[in-house]
């Protein structure tokens, strides 16, 4: 876990400690989810991280932590154009494939971030899906959330 280079940083982040809630995000690019229990994604921020090899759970231990910054701190990044993987690789937003962020059903638009609350449902999809696929991601995500929140609180 590192917290180097965040003193450069834009975001205004409490001290970590400030806060402990839990969060669960499921990443989607064209078709494929990201499998963020890879130790690659784990543990790599005092802030906000994922843990225990589960990719699903986000833990948020400051506040002040945005969707924006926790994507950063996997090396990745997401903006209103679309998102970038750490290989390098960037899907934008084009004719065919577009970027769709939702917390809780309702969708971000623009250059919106949003700081990460608890219990948050979050999707985050690329490519050329129907409104009905997104739906439909988003029912799996929910019954997928009650399941690990039952788990958190047990």
């Amino acid at each position: 876990m590192t917290t180097e280079g965040l003193a450069r940083t834009p975001y205004s982040l409490g001290r970590i400690g400030s806060t402990h809630v839990h969060a669960f995000l499921r990443t989607y690019i064209q078709g494929e989810v990201l499998d963020f229990s890879l130790e690659g994604f784990q543990l790599r921020n005092g802030f906000v991280h994922f843990e225990n090899g589960d990719g699903f759970t986000v833990h948020k231990h400051a506040t002040g932590v945005t969707l924006r910054f926790f994507f950063e701190t996997l090396d990745m990044k997401i903006d209103r154009d679309g998102i970038r993987l750490p290989s390098g690789n960037r899907y934008n937003i084009n004719e065919n494939e577009e970027f769709h962020v939702f917390v809780n059903g309702i969708e971000l638009h623009g250059d919106d971030d949003y700081e990460i609350q608890s219990l948050d449902q979050i999707l985050v999809t690329f490519g050329d899906e129907s409104n009905a696929i997104l739906q439909e991601r988003l029912i799996l995500l929910a019954r997928d959330a009650l399941s690990a929140e039952a788990e958190i609180k047990s």
